[in-house]
């Protein structure tokens, strides 16, 4: 009984913390799924000092499953206009699918205005030395994607966003879906850009940049890789292809690889893909270089 398990635990806070941070660990999706009510519970209340637990319940909350993708919907963006933990609340939110998002209709125009409202204050705020890092990277990805989306009466909010800036850029693997968080990033041509990829499934997964029109050829190669094999850099299922432009390591579950690039000169549409046999098919997204 997951609440009664969790009173059980209400005296030692760090224990909660642990039991949220094994939920990638646990298989059975019901089992996840029954700790739904507890975060839930939790994040609809108000008790102060316990800041550690609440990030800790942001960010279990999306592996709870699309079940309960309306009601996270709510509890992230409501967490978002308070304005507390704007960041972890913002990488949860980018783990819903963009179905919800935009055919579930769940932000009207008015309201998604004022969340990224609540985003772009958080990011102009921000000091510049966290500015490099993965989580202001990751809000501001969300906070530009949502603003995309407004109607032209809050186009002064998108034009402020345009003017914020961040080094990096955030992919993360969603849980049990297979798919990445984020299918499209913009970039200018001929800078420097650190990638950072973050696998939060349960299989280790790896991030592949690829040149235009190289990736049937890249994944057909890489399928014939043996689990065993590995490149001159140590990398699993990374094939000799001239296609492909960059490639992290097998990123085991919970872990992070970040790849430094130097962009392209040339404007285009590059690939980035997993090239792991078997998880493929949904782990697809674009680098787009712009003048």
């Amino acid at each position: 009984n997951p609440e009664e398990l969790w009173g059980r635990l209400q005296k030692t806070p760090e224990r909660q913390i642990a039991l949220l941070e094994s939920l990638p660990r646990v298989g059975p999706a019901r089992a996840r799924e029954a700790l739904h009510p507890v975060l839930k519970k939790l994040l609809q209340s108000e008790a102060v000092g316990q800041e550690g637990l609440y990030a800790a319940a942001l960010k279990a909350l999306p592996l709870t499953g699309q079940t309960f993708e309306s009601e996270n919907f709510s509890l992230l963006t409501a967490q978002i206009l308070r304005g507390k933990l704007v960041p972890e609340a913002a990488q949860a939110l980018a783990q819903v699918s963009e179905k919800e998002i935009t055919g579930g209709a769940r932000l009207e125009i008015g309201t998604q205005g004022a969340v990224v409202s609540a985003l772009n204050r958080w990011l102009a705020s921000a000091p510049e030395k966290e500015r490099a890092t993965p989580a202001f990277a990751a809000t501001l990805q969300l906070a530009q994607a949502l603003s995309a989306r407004l109607a032209a009466e809050t186009a002064s909010l998108a034009k402020g966003l345009r003017n914020i800036q961040s080094p990096l850029r955030v992919v993360r693997s969603v849980y049990g879906q297979g798919r990445f968080d984020v299918q499209t990033l913009t970039v200018k041509a001929g800078g420097v850009l650190e990638l950072v990829f973050e696998n939060t499934d349960l299989r280790p997964l790896n991030l592949v940049l690829l040149a235009p029109e190289a990736r049937e050829e890249v994944l057909a190669t890489a399928a014939k890789m043996s689990a065993g094999e590995v490149d001159g850099q140590g990398r699993h299922f990374v094939p000799h292809h001239q296609g492909i432009l960059a490639a992290t390591r097998l990123v085991p579950t919970g872990q992070t690889e970040a790849l430094k690039l130097k962009l392209p000169a040339k404007a285009g549409k590059y690939e980035f893909v997993s090239t792991v046999p078997g998880a493929n098919k949904g782990l697809r997204g674009v680098l787009e270089v712009t003048e």
